[in-house]
């Protein structure tokens, strides 16, 4: 397997993994269930027939209100647009079949905007700017113009906005509890499309692997009293039809509307 080499230019890759939903379970149980109703229609009364009908919209509406009734997940969610500048870290670990392990360490400023402002930082030194659809990459000598190849709006993936969408995303698979004055939401466990969803919001880019197993842990920090996300961390570890891989690390937002306006190289 040659896809970990991909993890070094995670904050380079512009294209965004759609999360797997697999909902092949659900709708084998729906068509069941359309059977099911049909049988019984053409047996019982037409009495009868009403009757499951509202006890069928009686549990779609329990349902619809349990999967909706995260006020905690709501106001997250209305205070987005208060959000016009944060800093973002990212710290990543991974390692492919026990061997070679790749790190990444990024630290970005953003302005949100369209495009957005950004000021990305690896390894401690500044390395791309943007504003105004103009972009720069410093390759260690000089501020090069690389505008004409690279979308800012996709510069750099684990946005704020992008966070919510994922906490969102996994929500209804979460345990949620409160400890101090933090709202934590966390996963453990092996369900494949809370790995596909991080693995989307992170942009690790492992290809298309058949995966045999995968085991996540997945934690959200959020202020309980701002109602926005604080940190995230995971750890992953997985095997697929070749050997095995993990991934650990953590993304922070902070410094909330305090970033100035961020200026292009001279």
């Amino acid at each position: 397997m040659n896809y970990l080499k991909y993890v070094g230019l995670l904050i380079f890759i512009f294209s965004v993994l759609a999360a797997c939903q697999n909902n092949t379970k659900k709708t084998e149980e729906a068509v069941e269930d359309t059977n099911s109703s049909e049988e019984t229609a053409l047996e019982k009364p037409q009495e009868d027939k009403a009757e499951t009908s509202d006890s069928k919209d009686e549990e779609e509406t329990a349902e619809t209100t349990e999967k909706t009734d995260d006020k905690n997940l709501q106001a997250i969610t209305a205070k987005i647009d208060e959000v016009k500048s944060y800093k973002a870290e990212l710290n990543l670990t991974a390692t492919l079949d026990d061997l070679n392990e790749e790190n990444l360490d990024a630290e970005v400023d953003i302005v949100n905007g369209d495009p957005p402002q950004i000021r990305l930082k690896s390894g401690g030194e500044e390395r791309t700017v943007s504003r105004d659809g103009q972009t720069y990459f410093y390759n260690g000598t000089d501020w090069i113009n690389v505008s004409e190849s690279v979308d800012a709006n996709l510069l750099y993936s684990v946005t704020y906005n992008q966070a919510v969408s994922a906490l969102q995303a996994m929500s209804e698979s979460l345990e949620v509890h409160e400890k101090d004055d933090k709202l934590i939401y966390e996963y453990q466990g092996d369900n494949l499309d809370i790995y596909r969803n991080l693995e989307a919001l992170i942009q690790v880019n492992f290809g298309q692997i058949a995966l045999e197993s995968v085991e996540t842990n997945v934690k959200f920090i959020i202020d309980n009293k701002e109602k926005r996300i604080e940190e995230i961390t995971f750890d992953v570890n997985g095997t697929d039809s070749e050997g095995t891989f993990s991934i650990e690390g953590q993304t922070r937002f902070s410094n909330f509307n305090e970033i100035e306006e961020i200026e292009l190289p001279q």
